[in-house]
């Protein structure tokens, strides 16, 4: 995989992997999913092609789960989505979120 920025010693990368932070400082990001990606600030990746696009303390905990941006969000569902807001969590299958609080 590919990491941009400094390796956050507590993850568990997963194998095709795409992570981005900012310059010289660990950004904490975690694609530990196989063919996750993560950019921005803290953001989780853990499944099979889930995917944190920016932001700060976002989780993607499912496969195919996507988290735009925003704060504290968390895609769940399999195929669930959140593109932005604060504290959202899309948990149903396919399930999407486009915002808010």
């Amino acid at each position: 995989g590919i990491v941009i920025g400094l390796w956050n010693s507590k993850c568990n990368y997963g194998s095709g992997i795409f992570s981005v932070g900012p310059k010289g400082s660990d950004s904490r990001n975690c694609p530990s999913g196989s063919g996750a990606v993560t950019l921005g600030y803290k953001n989780l990746a853990f499944a099979q092609y889930s995917s944190v696009t920016g932001g700060l303390c976002n989780n993607a905990t499912n496969s195919f789960a996507s988290v735009s941006g925003g704060w504290n969000n968390e895609a769940s569902g399999y195929t669930s989505s959140i593109i932005g807001g604060l504290s959202n969590v899309a948990s149903g299958t396919v399930s999407s979120i486009s915002g808010g609080e």
